[in-house]
């Protein structure tokens, strides 16, 4: 838990490119980078970082994570459509992602987990 009092914004968080080929939108790297720069010396590379955001470009995004990757985000306005218990098969679902590098999995077919 980072109680530092981050706050920065991005002009958006287009979340579409991110996928496949587990790349850093503008939006992402604008928002990493600003946190990078704030943390400083504190600045722990071999930390996960998860950034708690209310909605991203893509309306159905309830969060993201680049696989292999240090920074991912969650959106609360999606996820906690799906119920309160969304909030937290999001989190496990990203951080799982880039530590076991599992496959990303449709977010139709992970609404049974609990």
């Amino acid at each position: 838990t980072d109680n530092s009092k981050f706050s920065a914004s991005a002009d958006s968080l287009d979340v579409t490119g991110s996928g496949l080929f587990s790349q850093y939108t503008p939006g992402m790297k604008k928002l990493n980078n600003a946190f990078i720069k704030h943390k400083g010396g504190k600045f722990d590379p071999s930390t996960l970082y998860l950034f708690v955001l209310q909605s991203s470009d893509d309306l159905n995004a309830t969060g993201d994570m680049p696989r292999g990757k240090q920074f991912g985000y969650l959106f609360t306005k999606t996820a906690l459509k799906l119920g309160d218990k969304a909030i937290y098969r999001t989190i496990a679902h990203e951080i799982a992602n880039v530590e076991r590098s599992l496959p990303l999995q449709d977010a139709s077919r992970s609404k049974g987990f609990s």
